[in-house]
């Protein structure tokens, strides 16, 4: 039961999108859950690319030189294997996006959600067993007008507010989870993730924040500072507090930016990139290296025991 977390942060005069998830994958047996590995990469950056067909090289059989490319981001929760696939589809298809007639269109935010629900589609169609719990999250900012947005797909699907969600432009109050929800313990999570959120965007009097056990000065200098941080602070010790067995490892965090007109890059911090941080040099003095941000202002948050953990 992965928690992904995605609001925009409009903090430190730079407008972003960004999204906290836990990392621990686990299996079930004998009616039990078992943790299996504790950093598996949650969160990915989507390179969208889009080319004339004239710039197909008939040599090598690939597109050169892109009229436009941006990022998104993108993330799941469930079945592991199932929306890894699914993830993978999804990146080679809007990396090779072709034009097909004349003029450069650029694609729409519902363009590239209605793709991945399609490809979702193809791939759950064929698949020999019940639909597994598959959960995806794809956000970004639109190449054709800059407003940001949010996408979450559902399958098995659902009807009504637990289902599939769509916003652009997303909203300083959105709120966009998966995970959490898939299961009936997960609705606790979901709640008190909004209320925090809720909290921190002003829309609850001071009465109400000291009956939270909030302290409301200090909420209120943490809403005038518009410090991301503290806001992740808050959000990340929150979402690994209500660790459930299927809940834990370490947190990611990726951002996207926007860095002028209709692209946008992708960052990522390292608290999830422990397993690549001794990594040999490919060649001599040429190595991978990690961006040194981390979530909020305490690095990685610790989850609590698991006697505090609710119940599979």
């Amino acid at each position: 039961m992965t928690i992904v977390y995605c609001w925009l942060d409009q903090s430190l005069a730079q407008e972003r999108i960004t999204a906290l998830a836990d990392s621990r994958i686990s299996t079930k047996i004998n009616g039990n859950w078992m943790p299996l590995q504790e950093e598996t990469i949650k969160l990915f950056r989507v390179p969208v690319r889009c080319y004339a067909m004239s710039n197909l090289d008939l040599h090598t059989g690939t597109y050169k030189d892109p009229y436009f490319k941006t990022d998104l981001g993108l993330a799941f929760a469930g079945d592991c294997f199932q929306a890894q696939s699914i993830v993978n589809a999804f990146l080679r298809a809007v990396s090779q996006l072709v034009v097909v007639g004349d003029g450069q269109p650029r694609p729409s935010a519902t363009g590239l959600v209605r793709l991945l629900r399609e490809i979702a589609q193809n791939w759950l169609s064929t698949y020999r067993l019940a639909v597994p719990d598959i959960q995806l999250l794809l956000f970004g900012y639109s190449p054709q007008n800059s407003l940001p947005w949010a996408a979450r797909l559902k399958w098995p699907q659902v009807i009504g507010p637990n289902g599939d969600q769509f916003e652009e432009p997303l909203r300083d109050t959105s709120v966009f989870i998966i995970g959490a929800e898939a299961k009936p313990e997960g609705i606790a999570y979901a709640a008190e993730l909004r209320d925090l959120f809720m909290k921190k965007t002003g829309k609850l009097n001071l009465a109400e924040l000291r009956k939270a056990g909030f302290e409301p000065d200090l909420e209120a200098a943490k809403l005038l500072n518009a410090d991301r941080m503290l806001i992740e602070d808050d959000v990340a010790s929150l979402l690994m507090a209500h660790a459930h067995t299927t809940i834990g490892g370490v947190m990611q965090k990726v951002e996207v930016i926007p860095v002028g007109g209709e692209t946008c890059t992708v960052a990522f911090s390292t608290d999830d990139a422990a397993h690549l941080g001794a990594l040999s040099d490919v060649e001599p003095g040429l190595a991978y290296r990690s961006v040194h941000w981390q979530v909020g202002t305490k690095g990685r948050p610790s989850p609590f025991g698991e006697d505090k953990a609710l119940a599979s």
